[in-house]
C-alpha cells in the first residue's frame, strides 16, 4: 500500500514562537554557512574547484599585429576563388593582393604576398539545407568573419611548433576592429595541416587551375565499385555495393585530413593527409556505415557487401 501524508496545516506563533523561531532559522544558517566553509576549503585543497571553468591552453601566437586590415581588399585584390563548405554551411570567398596573385602553382608565394577569406553562411531551406542557385551553388547570406594571412621575411616564428613558414595570421570583426593576436595560434595550427608542399595554404588550387569550388558529385557508376573518394568534406559515393572479398580503396582527394572509421569498430584509417589511400577487405556481408571522425556532420558513408 502506498504510504500517504496528510498535510497539517500550520499553527500561528506568539510572539515567544515567532523569537525561537528566528533563533532557530539562524542557527540552521551558520550550520550552513560553515558546512559551505569546509566545503570550499576541502574543494580547493584538493585542486578540484571550479575546474571545469579553466579554459584551455592558448597556442603559442604573436602578441602583436604585423598583418594589418587589408584596406580596399574587394576591389583592389584579385578574386582568388568561392568555396563552397558543406560541412559547416558556408560560402568561403578568398581574395588575394597583386603579390599573391603572381604566384605560381606548385612555387611558394612571394614575400609581401596577402590572402583575405570571407566567410559567408549559406541560405538555409525549410529542411535546414543549403539553397542552391541555377547552378548548383551555395547562395550566400550574410557574412559571419574576416581573416586575412600576410608573408613576410620572418613571419611566424611566434607559433613555434605550430609555425607555417613565414605567414601571420589575423581575424577582424566585421567594423574592421582587429581581433586579439594571442588567438590566431588556432588559424596556424589549421593551416600547419596543409603542409610546406603547398605554402600552408588552402584550395589556392582552385585559383591556380581555374577549378570549381562547387560541391562536387561522384561519377556514374561508381557507387558499384570499390572505389571512394574524398572530396570538399564529402566521401563520394555516399554508398558502394560490392560482393564479398572486395577491397575497398578510399582516396583522399580533398585538401583536408579526413579519416575512414567505421561506425561498429571493424576499422579505422587515423588521419588520412590529402594524396594517401586506405583499402580494407570486406569478407563478410553486411551493411557497414564509416565516417569520418574530423568531419562527421558531413562526411559519412556505407558499403553494401553480397
Amino acid at each position: 500500500m502506498a504510504c500517504q501524508i496528510e498535510a497539517v496545516p500550520p499553527r500561528p506563533l506568539g510572539a515567544a514562537g515567532r523569537r525561537n523561531s528566528r533563533r532557530h532559522l539562524r542557527g540552521d544558517a551558520v550550520q550552513r554557512l560553515l558546512m559551505f566553509t569546509a566545503l570550499f576549503i576541502a574543494s580547493a585543497a584538493s585542486g578540484v574547484l571550479f575546474a571545469h571553468a579553466q579554459p584551455p591552453p592558448r597556442l603559442p601566437a604573436p602578441t602583436e599585429d604585423r598583418v594589418g586590415y587589408p584596406a580596399g581588399y574587394s576591389t583592389d585584390y584579385s578574386l582568388f576563388y568561392v568555396f563552397d563548405r558543406v560541412d559547416n554551411r558556408q560560402v568561403r570567398v578568398v581574395y588575394g593582393n597583386q603579390a599573391a596573385a603572381s604566384a605560381t602553382a606548385g612555387q611558394p608565394f612571394p614575400y609581401g604576398s596577402i590572402l583575405v577569406m570571407e566567410t559567408h553562411r549559406a541560405l538555409l531551406d525549410e529542411t535546414d539545407n543549403p539553397v542552391l542557385d541555377e547552378v548548383g551553388r551555395f547562395v550566400r547570406g550574410d557574412q559571419a568573419g574576416l581573416f586575412v594571412m600576410r608573408k613576410e621575411p620572418g613571419f611566424g616564428a611566434a607559433y613555434e611548433h605550430n609555425r607555417t613558414g613565414e605567414w601571420e595570421y589575423a581575424q577582424f570583426a566585421l567594423d574592421g576592429t582587429l581581433m586579439p593576436p594571442q588567438n590566431t595560434g588556432s588559424c596556424a595550427a589549421c593551416h600547419a595541416d596543409a603542409g610546406g608542399t603547398r605554402d600552408w595554404t588552402w584550395r589556392t588550387g582552385l585559383y591556380f587551375y581555374s577549378q570549381s569550388g562547387a560541391p562536387p558529385l561522384a561519377p556514374p557508376g561508381l557507387e558499384r565499385t570499390g572505389r571512394a573518394y574524398m572530396q570538399a568534406y564529402l566521401f563520394l559515393p555516399e554508398s558502394n555495393t560490392v560482393t564479398t572479398g572486395t577491397t575497398v580503396v578510399w582516396s583522399n582527394d580533398d585538401a583536408a585530413v579526413h579519416t575512414v572509421t567505421a561506425a561498429g569498430g571493424n576499422f579505422d584509417s587515423g588521419r588520412l593527409p590529402p594524396g594517401s589511400t586506405f583499402e580494407y577487405v570486406f569478407i563478410e556481408p553486411g551493411t557497414y556505415e564509416y565516417f569520418c571522425s574530423l568531419h562527421p556532420r558531413t562526411m559519412a558513408g556505407r558499403i553494401v557487401v553480397n
